[in-house]
């Protein structure tokens, strides 16, 4: 066995001396537009296209390690000349083991050598074909990033809507003129994510700003807990006839109602008073601070406002006066 040992060190030292490759290093001169090198001491096997003067890390690396193989059956070659003259020199008992063994453990290197080889190319031969062709990194600047297939979304946060006019109604005047609006920071709540689960009546504008639907959301999971179905009937942006209030040229605010079943009418009910006390109630606990029930177009006479706190909403809900401007129903204002 200290033969074999001896044949593992010999392999180890020799492999020390041929794996690392010694470059020819110049300044301005050691590679070409190729990026090949110019080795100090050239190895067989080892260039780029059989041209040992030229190599590169994708050439050298496998040239070595069949150069390995080689010396490896070369050197496993001359154990077994060594073990068999030491067997036929001599009459000795020990003297033909000793050779014996020489003979046995370079056979074994040999196998292991090869045989390693052969089992990696028989399982798979692409582990035995180093791809060592690095594409170089760009550094600033370059071309944009490719497009999304088609029916995948871009990555990130949707853009914004463009600036554009939008119907406001001057309640001095109590006329509709189109003034400038945007909302730079706002989401599409039709269409992103958690925020399509808000009920938002068809065509009345999508936009919201995000801390706005936030709160939203919340009040919209506790509406469902008392089992009162509501609809946002406007956001940004705002149609026609407009709005006296400037926050829905922002998309900070937004009106609402309880849906036809449960929404108040004129004359107001004991039941409306309840549900829009209800719904007071639970935009407080939402944290909507700013809000009011609009009561709008003919209906909207102080008489009718305050019929609302007659048939029980506490007069600390703010119900207000809206004429002009709305089509008759009583709708919420909410701010954010």
């Amino acid at each position: 066995m200290k033969s074999f040992f001896s044949f593992i060190i010999v392999t180890l030292v020799v492999f020390s001396f041929v794996a690392v490759p010694v470059f020819h290093i110049q300044a301005a001169t050691a590679t070409n537009s190729t990026g090949n090198y110019t080795p100090l001491a050239p190895l067989p096997g080892t260039g780029v296209n059989g041209n040992d003067s030229s190599v590169n890390l994708q050439s050298y690396i496998p040239g070595i390690i069949k150069l390995i193989i080689g010396i490896a059956g070369a050197l496993a070659v001359i154990m077994i000349v060594i073990g068999g003259v030491q067997y036929l020199s001599t009459d000795a008992i020990g003297g033909k083991s000793e050779g014996k063994e020489k003979i046995t453990n370079a056979l074994i290197g040999l196998l292991l050598a090869i045989g390693a080889f052969v089992i990696l190319n028989t399982i798979n031969p692409g582990t035995l074909q180093l791809n060592l062709n690095l594409k170089p990194v760009a550094l600033g600047g370059g071309a944009p990033p490719p497009a999304p297939p088609p029916g995948v979304p871009p990555v990130g946060p949707p853009a914004p809507p463009t600036p554009t006019t939008c119907p406001f109604y001057d309640s001095a005047t109590k006329a509709t003129t189109y003034v400038s609006c945007s909302c730079p920071n706002c989401v599409n709540i039709a269409t992103t994510g958690t925020y399509a689960s808000l009920p938002l009546k068809p065509g009345q504008g999508q936009y919201l700003n995000p801390q706005l639907a936030d709160k939203l959301l919340v009040f919209n999971q506790l509406m469902q807990q008392a089992n009162l179905n509501w609809q946002i009937t406007e956001v940004w942006p705002p149609v026609p006839p407009g709005h006296s209030s400037q926050c829905h040229l922002n998309g900070t605010c937004i009106d609402a109602n309880l849906i036809p079943q449960a929404a108040p009418t004129i004359p107001v009910s004991q039941a409306d008073a309840i549900n829009v006390t209800k719904f007071f109630q639970i935009a407080n606990q939402a944290g909507f601070s700013s809000l009011q029930l609009e009561v709008g177009g003919k209906s909207g006479t102080q008489a009718n406002v305050n019929a609302f706190y007659t048939a029980g909403v506490p007069q600390g809900d703010k119900i207000v006066t809206t004429p002009g401007n709305g089509t008759g129903n009583s709708s919420f204002h909410i701010n954010f």
